[in-house]
């Protein structure tokens, strides 16, 4: 895993790009444009890519690329590329990932994903699987065809883990995770009542906003009171019957700031799994 120091430093050589973007966006539009990602992981590495590929101090080398054996996919790896102050070669793979706390426990088979289809456990499988892609025979082909060196192999995954929450107080945190983690609470929504209230203070995440935190001006979403976001999860789950990201927010000076996001779930996941605590 690449360090938080590393991601520090990183933030400080690029915030000059990162103003220029803020300034006019365009050039990242486009970039997603071109992608046209579909699914909340390739809107992540499309976004990661696209750093890679302006910045000064990175060359983006190759990214999506297929490792096949008689025409069938064999493995994958996500980006290659090249620092261009010390020239190594990386491999860096990317997981942009959100896990529900079961059972208050620490073992990654009980961090499950939001609509009870995925697991802690089964991607760090396969993330062990694709760090190991370029040692399998398709991978040192592509490696001798490109005439690159055995990559370095790095991984950068984000995204946050949820917790019951009833145990917020007490929870316990998936192990090997960092201790500065993103972290939220989820509830079942035979417990969505515990959200009432007048005040207006929810806004529903749209997929494309949950890697960030919710930092926008008034009227980019509406925001609801607790009435409203407890009859709008009803409705929605029970048409949908997935999970919802909502933010709990605050108004300050035209700028609507998150202070807290949580999931609202089924009672039964999808594959029969028991989400109570």
């Amino acid at each position: 895993m690449l360090s938080e120091e590393w991601f520090t430093d990183q933030l400080e050589l690029h915030w000059s790009l990162i103003i220029e973007l803020d300034n006019d966006p365009q050039p990242l539009i486009k970039h997603i444009e071109n992608d046209n990602p579909k699914l909340l992981g390739k809107y992540f590495e499309s976004l990661i890519s696209f750093w890679f590929y302006v910045s000064p101090h990175f060359e983006l080398v190759a990214k999506n690329i297929k490792f096949k054996d008689n025409k069938l996919t064999t493995g994958e790896a996500d980006l290659l590329v090249i620092d261009l102050y010390s020239g190594e070669l990386r491999q860096i793979e990317l997981a942009c990932k959100y896990y529900l706390g079961l059972n208050n426990s620490s073992a990654h088979k009980n961090w499950i994903g939001p609509n009870g289809t995925d697991s802690l456990a089964l991607k760090i499988d396969k993330l062990e699987r694709q760090t190991s892609v370029f040692y399998t025979k398709p991978g040192y082909l592509f490696l001798n065809q490109n005439n690159l060196k055995q990559p370095e192999v790095k991984i950068i995954m984000k995204g946050f883990f949820f917790h019951h929450y009833k145990v917020i107080a007490s929870n316990k945190t998936p192990y090997s995770a960092d201790i500065h983690y993103n972290s939220g609470w989820f509830i079942h929504i035979n417990e969505i009542d515990a959200l009432f209230g007048s005040l207006e203070q929810w806004v529903v995440l749209p997929k494309f906003l949950w890697p960030c935190l919710y930092n926008f001006q008034e009227g980019t979403e509406t925001i609801l009171n607790g009435e409203q976001m407890i009859k709008k999860c009803k409705e929605e789950i029970s048409k949908n019957k997935r999970a919802i990201l909502i933010a709990q927010v605050v108004v300050l000076e035209g700028s609507v700031r998150e202070i807290s996001r949580g999931f609202v779930i089924t009672d039964k996941w999808p594959n029969g799994s028991d989400s109570s605590m």
